[in-house]
């Protein structure tokens, strides 16, 4: 991928050499992250908006498959992109490609999921065993419960048993935990706002625990995602807050069309701290203040924090650092697209970045778009 850096409105002729110069500069800063400090409050971030033009390669995939999902996974040591696609028979299949130079697929490496009546929703990691552990929902007429499947076992486990009826979506595995099978977080849509529930690894037995993590005052959850830290976790989440976000001249609420439950609307990340035994600390806040998703995903690498967020003209991200309990925004990239975009996945690995999302998903055209920078 190349990376092209941009300098607008200097009217400084003949200077090129030493514009360049500081231009580097400051991306050699922003990439280390050297000296960065939390010195205003936690909501009141200024965000320095020095963007980057980013392109971004389209992966080959062959035609004739429906994608509906990807992930970044760290995996021997480096990001690998998988890929959730199904046939006319509705069985699903992850698909494993390195995107190093040149990309490729890991033919083999196609896990092929229990068949299924519509398309799940998952979250994928690799174990130290060599296996593949896969939190996916159930869907059904009337409820979705989630399933635990292991690549090395013939049958899957209900996550879910101890909430019967539930409406499950957006599982995700907790990140930042290593050598065990971390717990899984998700959004219960039975709840009238929609709650961020939690589920841990059983100490005996085959029940996986289940308690509701985190329930708004206001608003309705979307969509939510964890990270572990030293010595608790930070909870990320997408809100819809009504009155955020402007209806149009009939009144309708600007939303787009989603492959797995009908329509998405945008919605404002919030951000919640928790102690080591998943106990919320202090208040929520809105890291990036007022802007507006319909879809995030996020990654952490010691201080350096990166959101990916997909927006009505594309995608945005912005990076910055954590220190303590405050975050500092350096960057925000914006890159519009003319499809829509969807499905947004980012992961952190050494001094590299690597983004990607669905263009268009669910159309016959739908193709997976990828950067690292």
């Amino acid at each position: 991928m190349r990376l092209n850096l941009g300098v607008m409105d200097m009217d400084c002729p003949g200077n090129h050499g030493v514009l360049r110069s500081i231009v580097v500069a400051v991306w050699v800063c922003l990439t280390t992250f050297s000296g960065c400090s939390a010195q205003e409050p936690v909501m009141k971030n200024q965000n320095k908006e020095i963007s980057f033009l980013l392109q971004l390669d389209a992966l080959m995939i062959e035609r004739g498959e429906e994608i509906d999902g990807i992930e970044w996974i760290d995996w021997r040591g480096s990001p690998h992109l998988v890929v959730s696609s199904h046939q006319k028979d509705f069985k699903p299949s992850l698909q494993f490609f390195s995107v190093e130079n040149p990309p490729r697929l890991l033919s083999e490496n196609t896990l092929m999921l229990p068949p299924q009546t519509s398309r799940p929703q998952w979250s994928l990691m690799a174990a130290d065993n060599g296996s593949f552990f896969v939190a996916l929902t159930r869907p059904g007429s009337a409820f979705c419960p989630l399933a635990l499947w292991d690549s090395n076992s013939p049958k899957d486990i209900d996550l879910s048993a101890q909430r019967l009826g539930g409406v499950f979506s957006n599982p995700r595995f907790v990140k930042g935990m290593q050598g065990v099978i971390p717990p899984v977080i998700a959004v219960d849509g039975a709840e009238a706002s929609k709650a961020v529930v939690l589920f841990t690894p059983p100490e005996s037995g085959d029940s996986w625990n289940y308690r509701v993590l985190y329930k708004p005052e206001t608003g309705v959850v979307q969509q939510a995602e964890m990270i572990r830290i030293d010595d608790g976790y930070w909870l990320f989440y997408k809100l819809f807050v009504p009155g955020s976000v402007e209806s149009d001249s009939q009144g309708a609420i600007p939303s787009r069309p989603n492959i797995h439950f009908g329509t998405i609307a945008p919605g404002i990340l919030s951000c919640a701290r928790f102690d080591g035994n998943f106990n919320i600390l202090g208040s929520p806040f809105r890291p990036l203040n007022d802007d507006l998703f319909f879809e995030f995903d996020v990654d952490l690498c010691g201080e350096r924090l990166v959101v990916l967020g997909t927006t009505d003209s594309g995608i945005l991200i912005s990076e910055g650092c954590l220190v303590g309990d405050a975050f500092q925004w350096i960057t925000k990239t914006q890159r519009n697209l003319t499809g829509l975009c969807s499905e947004p996945t980012v992961i952190i690995n050494g001094n590299s970045l690597y983004i990607a999302l669905v263009e268009d998903l669910g159309s016959p055209t739908a193709r997976v778009l990828y950067a690292r920078r």
